[in-house]
Formats: structure tokens, C-alpha cells, sequence
């Protein structure tokens, strides 16, 4: 059957993608590596700059799993050393250490909005089917649909929970 799977999945990364474009209004981009301080205490939790970095690791991979051209959506090589799975967040008061807030917020909305469109049209057999790479989404998903899935909306929506509270800390409020 064509494409039912694919686009409840994209559904789901276009809600990432809103979600994404909300959250990070009214941040200002020397703000964006920042942690906040409570009660003179740095909290130690991600940052947007972080987070959007982080998150625009993943929509290649999960547009190679379905088969996908995922060139121009792949981030500099650097960026593993800043955002990979794993590493941790620093905070860049200075905005010295992360990539500024356009080019990491427009990375990931673009880069998720294409694996939305790739997704509208592919066939639920490549999503059904099983994850022949081996690897920890073997582990996690019964299939390429689920690991898919997680790459598109879980993942993000997790992180971009974490720009939620970040931006309450900071006094920005809710982004809804």
C-alpha cells in the first residue's frame, strides 16, 4: 500500500517542524547556547543552540533509510564533535562554541520538512520492512517505520521539550 505509514509519520515531523519554528521565536540568538540561572545556580540542562543542533543530526539518516537522496541535509562534519549522541551540552555564554540560532534552527526545520515530504510518498513495504544495518535502532524497532518515526517526531518532540522548560526558565514563557 502506498504511503498511509509515511504520512502519519510526516504528519508527525511537521508537527516538529511548527513546534520547532515556535519555540524558537523570541530567543535572542547570543541567548541561544545560554543555560539558565536559578537562585545564582547554573541549571544544568540543554540549550536551544544544543538541542536544534543535536536534532539536525538525524533527518539524513532517516531519509537514507527510506531510500532517500539525503544530500544538502547533511551537517558539517564538526557538528558531530558539538551534537552527537552522547556529548554534552556546554554552555556558550559567549556564543563562541555552538553555530548561531539561524542556521541551527533552519537546519532542522528544513531537514525535517524534507523527510516529511519524502515520507508522503513512500511505500508502507519500505516502512514495514526490517532494519538490515544492524545497530541500536535494530535493537529499539521492530522495523525502518518505527526507527523512522523516531527520528522524525519522538526524538525531537523529547528535545524540543527540554527548549519548553529552557525557555521558562529564561523567562520567555510558553511558546503556544
Amino acid at each position: 500500500m502506498m504511503g498511509a505509514m509515511g504520512k502519519a509519520i510526516a504528519a508527525n515531523a511537521r508537527m516538529v517542524v511548527r513546534l520547532g519554528g515556535l519555540l524558537a521565536e523570541g530567543i535572542e540568538p547570543k541567548r541561544f547556547g545560554v543555560r539558565p540561572v536559578i537562585d545564582g545556580r547554573e541549571v544544568q540542562t540543554n540549550h536551544p543552540a544544543f538541542v536544534y543542533g543535536h536534532l539536525a543530526m538525524y533527518p539524513s539518516r532517516a531519509m537514507e533509510m527510506i531510500g532517500q537522496d539525503a544530500s544538502g541535509m547533511r551537517p558539517p562534519a564538526e557538528w558531530a564533535e558539538l551534537f552527537a549522541a552522547g556529548v554534552e551540552c556546554r554552555n556558550d555564554p559567549h556564543a563562541s562554541i555552538y553555530p548561531g540560532k539561524d542556521v541551527l534552527v533552519q537546519s532542522l526545520l528544513d531537514w525535517t520538512e524534507r523527510v516529511a515530504a519524502a515520507l508522503d510518498h513512500v511505500d508502507d513495504r519500505v516502512l514495514e520492512g526490517a532494519i538490515t544495518t544492524g545497530g541500536r535502532m535494530a535493537e529499539l524497532f521492530p522495523n525502518i517505520g518505527g526507527a523512522v518515526n523516531f527520528y522524525a517526531a519522538g526524538h525531537p518532540m523529547m528535545h524540543l521539550g527540554q527548549v519548553s522548560t529552557w525557555r521558562r526558565c529564561m523567562g520567555l514563557g510558553s511558546a503556544m
